[in-house]
């Protein structure tokens, strides 16, 4: 399900905003998310490089409303699905990651895959690839960044003692042009 009516123009518009939206979000809830425990950093080293586990901040927001960008109505409204983001487990903005439901192993990984691609792609890069995606894709899940993120977090899952290197695997796909 391809959406390509829009124009080069809007495209941008909405990853500047997307961009924006990140970037705001993530300020909003810095200063009260904390780093991963040293237990969590003992078992994920081995998936991802010491300056991805410093940097990463968790906060639990199961008891606030957060706050949807504004052009996702106007995006659903066009027929792409994009859920609430109050419905997601976890949201990654940049290296803070807000959770609503129990942070299970899965979800941690998932979202660090995610900061991950944000450090590789830059803040614009991220943006640009999400909004691209979703656009090209129509839903949510479709979204290359994401699909990359659950085929990593269920490896892991499968097998968390098969050790691999998620930056390498987010290299690979940019390489390659995946995302």
């Amino acid at each position: 399900m391809e959406h390509n009516y829009l124009a080069e123009e809007q495209i941008e518009r909405l990853v500047n905003d997307a961009a924006a939206y990140i970037r705001d979000q993530r300020q909003k809830y810095l200063e009260r998310a904390t780093p991963l425990s040293a237990e969590d950093k003992l078992i994920l080293k081995r998936f991802f490089p010491n300056p991805i586990l410093d940097m990463a901040r968790f906060l639990n927001v199961e008891n606030e409303k957060m706050e949807n960008p504004k052009f996702l109505s106007q995006l659903n409204d066009q027929g792409f699905s994009f859920p609430d983001i109050n419905s997601f487990g976890g949201t990654t903005f940049r290296d803070v990651i807000v959770w609503r439901v129990n942070l299970t192993s899965r979800l941690k990984f998932h979202e660090l895959v995610h900061v991950t691609q944000y450090q590789k792609l830059g803040l614009h890069g991220f943006a640009d690839k999400y909004m691209r995606g979703l656009l090209n894709k129509g839903k949510y899940r479709a979204i290359p960044l994401e699909e990359h993120a659950y085929e990593l977090d269920e490896r892991f899952i499968e097998n968390p003692d098969k050790f691999f290197s998620v930056e390498a695997e987010v290299v690979d796909w940019m390489v390659k042009g995946r995302y």
